[in-house]
């Protein structure tokens, strides 16, 4: 079995598909899209930004987004 790191400082020209920063943020944001209600997910984003930074929180903000978007469009097309 192949233990060779794959992420994106180890790699740079050509990290594995699940060790980049952007897949790492798109599955946090799932996560946060499975928090049952609004006030825990507000919670959460607070805590990110508290322990993170703005920036940080905005970008998770942004991606959550994103993925609702896309929930929404499946449920839709069903």
């Amino acid at each position: 079995m192949d233990t060779t790191c794959r992420c994106e400082s180890c790699c740079p020209d050509n990290p594995g598909a699940t060790y980049t920063r952007a897949h790492m943020l798109a599955c946090e944001a799932r996560r946060v899209c499975r928090i049952p209600t609004r006030e825990e997910r507000s919670g959460y984003l607070a805590d990110v930004e508290k322990f993170r930074g703005k920036d940080a929180a905005d970008a998770l903000r942004t991606a959550v987004r994103e993925e609702f978007d896309k929930l929404i469009m499946k449920k839709r097309q069903k």
